[in-house]
Formats: structure tokens, C-alpha cells, sequence
């Protein structure tokens, strides 16, 4: 999958980190989903703030399986909430992010 940000240095590790668990989190529970993509990919935006907290997580292209789209959410919100994210500078009170997801 890919992830694009706004090009910010202090963001690269953690965007690389949180890949890596979001990969293996979005295998495991793929594995057991019933319905297939008819797309091949999803696309979901979010604002990810420096408490960790997500707001706006939505699907902006679904995977045309509403079980495939929940379980990315969710799949998502679990891996993010625990991995640290770096400090923001206070100009910045969050981030935005795109995520591609290919299947």
C-alpha cells in the first residue's frame, strides 16, 4: 500500500514504522473477510494529531466489499493508536494523510 503525506521530514520513520504493523494487521484480518474487492484498492483519508487521536477517518474509494472497508478502518485506528507520532510543531496541530491500499 502506499501513504501520502504533505513532505515532512519528522514524519518519514513513523509513516515507515506504522506501514510495516499496518501491513501485518491488514493480512491478518483479510484473511478471514468472505467478500472480495471488485476494485482492488481502497483509499482512506484522516487527520492523525500529535495525542495520538484520529479524527475524519473515512474510505474516500471503496474496495466495493463494505466488510473489507470496515475491517481496513479498523484495522487502521488499532495500529495507529498505539504507535507513537512524532511531535507535530505547533504550526502544524495535525496531519493529514492518504492511504492507498492494494489487494
Amino acid at each position: 500500500f502506499y501513504i501520502c503525506h504533505r513532505n515532512k521530514s519528522y514524519f518519514k520513520k513513523y509513516l515507515q514504522v506504522t506501514g510495516v504493523q499496518l501491513q501485518r494487521e491488514l493480512q491478518q484480518n483479510l484473511a478471514h473477510v468472505s467478500e472480495l474487492s471488485t476494485t482492488g484498492k481502497l483509499k482512506v483519508s484522516f487527520d492523525i494529531y500529535s495525542d495520538n487521536s484520529l479524527k475524519n477517518l473515512k474510505v474516500i474509494e471503496t474496495s466495493g466489499s463494505g466488510e473489507i472497508d470496515s475491517l481496513a478502518l479498523k484495522s487502521i485506528k488499532n495500529t495507529l493508536t498505539y504507535i507513537k507520532v512524532p511531535v507535530i510543531p505547533s504550526s502544524d496541530n495535525f496531519v493529514t494523510l492518504t492511504m492507498v491500499i492494494n489487494f
